[in-house]
């Protein structure tokens, strides 16, 4: 996996704004969904013909700086607007 750069300054008040203008300190929704998780998942999926379909230690990057990714998505949440007109 190529490793990630530095948020632009733009990107990083961005979403310091998101942060804190969001709830973040607000962890109910967190607890309920954990709540309720049976398991989680390591490794790849593949498909019968051996390809990776899905590689879910891709995504670990998520537990590093899960405060500027949940910045980020608060961000796509508020121009959700902008995915209806670049996706079919």
């Amino acid at each position: 996996m190529p490793s990630s750069k530095p948020a632009t300054p733009i990107t990083a008040r961005a979403n310091a704004a998101v942060l804190a203008d969001l709830p973040f300190a607000d962890t109910t929704d967190e607890a309920n969904a954990r709540r309720g998780l049976i398991a989680t998942a390591a490794g790849a999926v593949t498909a019968d013909d051996g390809r990776v379909v899905w590689d879910f230690d891709r995504w670990g990057f998520l537990d590093g700086d899960a405060a500027a990714f949940a910045a980020f998505l608060g961000l796509m949440d508020r121009f959700e607007f902008w995915f209806d007109i670049v996706t079919p």
